[in-house]
C-alpha cells in the first residue's frame, strides 16, 4: 500500500492557530474531554483507491460553532476528506459521526448517503453555480433542506453568517 507523505493540516479558522498536523496517517490528537460538543468526528477514516491511501487512519474533531479549514499540498487528501464527510465518497474503514449520529461506520456496515446527512458543500472551482450570485450559491443547500419545508425565513440569516465571517459579506 502507499501512502501520500506530503502533510495535512487541519486547521481552526476562527483561532488561525493549526489544531493537528502531520502524515496523514497521524494528523490529530485523541479525542477531546467535552467530545459530546463535536459536531463532526472521525475515527481511523482510511480512503484507498486501487492500492493508493488518499487518507489513511485519520482522526478528526470539529467542534461545534467553528469554522475549520484542511490545508495541505496537491495530493495529501484534503477534498477526498471532504468528499467523505459529505458522503459523496464511501470510506474504505474507520467510523464517522455528524451531531453524533453514525453516517459511516465500516465495521457495523452502515454509510448514510449525502443526501440524507443534511450538509451543504462548496467545492473548489470558484464557478459551482455560475449563474448564481456567492450569496445564492451559499443558500443553495438550506433551501433543499428548509426552502420546502417553510422555514425559507431562516435562510437569508443563515446565509450572512457564514458570509460575514469569512469576510465575504459584500460579495452576496
Amino acid at each position: 500500500m502507499q501512502v501520500a507523505e506530503a502533510p495535512l493540516m487541519v486547521t481552526d479558522v476562527t483561532e488561525t492557530q493549526p489544531i493537528a498536523a502531520g502524515k496523514p496517517s497521524r494528523h490529530a490528537a485523541p479525542p477531546p474531554a467535552g467530545a459530546q460538543d463535536m459536531v463532526i468526528q472521525a475515527r481511523g477514516l482510511t480512503k484507498q483507491f486501487n492500492a493508493e491511501a488518499a487518507v489513511l487512519d485519520m482522526n478528526l474533531d470539529v467542534p461545534r460553532g467553528t469554522i475549520f479549514g484542511l490545508i495541505g499540498p496537491s495530493g495529501c487528501g484534503k477534498t477526498t476528506t471532504l468528499r467523505s464527510v459529505a458522503g459523496l465518497e464511501e470510506p474504505s474503514s474507520g467510523r464517522m459521526t455528524i451531531a453524533n449520529q453514525i453516517v459511516f461506520d465500516s465495521g457495523k456496515g452502515v454509510f448514510m448517503p449525502a443526501n440524507q446527512r443534511r450538509l451543504g458543500m462548496v467545492f473548489q472551482s470558484y464557478a459551482v453555480w455560475p449563474h448564481m450570485s456567492v450569496f445564492d450559491n451559499t443558500a443553495f443547500p438550506l433551501g433543499l433542506v428548509w426552502g420546502k419545508g417553510g422555514g425559507d425565513a431562516d435562510i437569508p440569516c443563515l446565509t450572512m453568517g457564514p458570509l460575514e465571517t469569512l469576510g465575504w459579506a459584500g460579495c452576496e
